[in-house]
């Protein structure tokens, strides 16, 4: 899966050494212990930011998600929540598969979110516009609640949310409006959770 390719950005605004440095200064890759240097030389050589960073984040792919693998997804983030002080507990209470079920419903640190429910009379179809997203934004958005409550200056901001290619990445929050200037796609525009 590529996400983004290397090229010289083309938005307005920041590129090259001046989007390098301003990302550095907000600390946009203060995780990536031993790579800061290389990633830092390819964003000022005309790089994408995010184009060596797969080993950061997660793959959250909204089809996956909404067929019952949000439990799955959030214990994989739960170390990277942890080394932030914030545990994650997490539980599907009615998945999608579940025989008599009418939806999906997961619990994360104690908290119910119901995540879509079955149209009535409609056998197993959602009723909601869009189950994907909503399984990939509706959790992440609570574990970015529990970052912003512990006084966190990093969120959870997805690439490509609600498709088959998404990812996500904890980022410092001044990253985000950076990252939206240089954006040359959809893929490429971070949605806050």
């Amino acid at each position: 899966m590529v996400l983004f390719r290397r090229r010289k950005t083309k938005a307005e605004g920041l590129q090259g050494h001046a989007l390098a440095t301003a990302l550095d200064d907000v600390g946009f890759w203060q995780d990536v212990t031993g790579e800061r240097d290389r990633l830092r030389d390819l964003v000022a050589a005309g790089g994408h930011p995010l184009e060596a960073m797969g080993n950061r984040g997660w793959v959250v792919d909204g089809e996956d998600l909404a067929e019952g693998l949000v439990e799955q997804l959030l214990r994989e983030i739960a170390p990277a929540m942890a080394r932030r002080g914030i545990p994650v507990q997490v539980g599907t209470i009615e998945g999608p598969h579940e025989l008599g079920s009418k939806g999906y419903t997961i619990e994360v640190n104690g908290k119910l979110i119901d995540l879509y429910r079955y149209a009535p009379g409609g056998g197993m179809v959602p009723a909601t516009a869009d189950p994907w997203t909503d399984c990939t934004l509706l959790p992440l958005a609570s574990l970015n609640e529990a970052l912003e409550s512990a006084g966190s200056e990093e969120r959870i901001v997805v690439f490509g949310a609600g498709g088959n290619d998404g990812i996500a990445y904890v980022l410092p929050l001044p990253t985000v409006s950076i990252l939206r200037s240089v954006a040359q796609g959809p893929h490429e525009i971070p949605i806050v959770a």
